[in-house]
């Protein structure tokens, strides 16, 4: 296992090269990014540079916590057997920010966001899920939709089951180029959520947009 300690900037340039973990325990994760900065590149002609978990369900491959952790995917593909990368609930000033590359889950969410003043930025790139969620967000107050705001303007999303979960107070904005295609619901909001949609393709073999509780959705 890895720490992105307070303060350190790790630039990983998988150069058509994998890291393989196999080691299963619970709550084990390869890279932790713990007030540092990590950023993913793959710099080969192939573009078959990989960070993955095989055979270990308890393990994941990436985890932000602290304060003031930040990651940049560029490049490369992250796999998990579950989440494959995991904000931890007591995360503060967390920036996350995906260009490039895909990430992919067997099961359960592809990304599990959380934490305080938490901002995901995907611009690109794929985010894969074979299993429950392209990515599940949840703020755990209800008060604030700016504890957690989500955007994505490019990239793909897919799922099996269902692109986006929320719960909680949140805002979520799509838009631009972005494309959300599932097999079930593309985005399910719940608590109090805010969705924003002014662009965009969402594809689903269920309901494009499932709206619970008190939220608002905003279409333009």
């Amino acid at each position: 296992a890895w720490t992105v300690g307070h303060g350190v900037n790790v630039v990983l340039d998988l150069n058509g090269y994998s890291i393989t973990s196999t080691y299963n325990e619970a709550n084990y994760y390869l890279f932790t990014v713990n007030g540092g900065s990590l950023t993913l590149n793959d710099s080969s002609e192939t573009g078959t540079g990989k960070i993955e978990i095989q055979n270990a369900s308890q393990s994941y491959p990436l985890q932000l916590r602290g304060t003031g952790s930040s990651f940049i995917m560029n490049g490369g593909t992250i796999t998990a057997t579950e989440d494959a990368l995991d904000i931890y609930t007591s995360a503060q000033n967390t920036a996350i920010t995906i260009n490039g590359g895909t990430m992919r889950s067997q099961s359960y969410s592809t990304l599990a966001i959380r934490g305080t003043n938490t901002v995901v930025n995907i611009n690109g790139g794929l985010i894969e899920s074979n299993g429950s969620y392209g990515a599940f967000v949840s703020s755990g107050d209800y008060s604030d939709p700016d504890r957690i705001v989500f955007n994505m303007t490019g990239g793909k999303l897919t799922s099996t089951r269902t692109g986006i979960l929320t719960d909680y107070a949140l805002t979520v904005n799509i838009g631009g180029e972005a494309a959300i295609e599932t097999t079930g619901t593309g985005i399910s909001v719940k608590g109090t959520t805010v969705l924003n949609v002014d662009g965009g393709s969402i594809t689903s073999g269920s309901y494009a947009i499932q709206a619970n509780y008190n939220n608002t959705v905003n279409i333009t």
